[in-house]
């Protein structure tokens, strides 16, 4: 039956706030699929980056590292070909070098193999890189 002649029939879009609940709808929907997927997949925990080491060449040097010294970062995520990315930096004063993401990490007093395991420790716990290769190398 068509509209009466005063009142014509106006789209959704025509109407106040009719994109918004569009977009809302379109928003709601996506989010209950995504939500039934996670449920039917659930995601495990990549258990081969918790057993891999920290680096596949460890360091071997064993002189505890001091505030001021110089060290070249390399890091690589194993599941990105060609990431790899070497930063120098300097231990501040207060023993701490500034990780990418993950912010401040106390170096001082610690090895170069055991600054490598506890940043690859805190990218995995952090869950943004779980296969961050790194390696620490004092810089020359």
């Amino acid at each position: 039956m068509p509209a009466p002649s005063g009142n014509p029939r106006r789209s959704l879009l025509d109407r106040p706030g009719g994109a918004l609940l569009i977009v809302a709808f379109i928003f709601g929907t996506g989010y209950m699929i995504g939500a039934i997927i996670a449920k039917l997949h659930p995601r495990t925990p990549d258990s081969t980056a918790a057993t891999r080491p920290a680096s596949s060449n460890p360091s071997t040097d064993a002189t505890p590292l001091a505030i001021g010294d110089r060290i070249d970062l390399h890091m690589a995520d194993q599941q990105a070909p060609a990431s790899e990315k070497i930063t120098t930096m300097t231990i501040d004063p207060q023993g701490s070098i500034r990780i990418p993401l993950i912010g401040s990490l106390k170096a001082s007093g610690m090895t170069p193999g055991q600054v490598e395991q506890a940043i690859a420790r805190a990218y995995r716990s952090a869950n943004l890189v779980p296969g961050m290769e790194v390696k620490v190398t004092r810089s020359k």
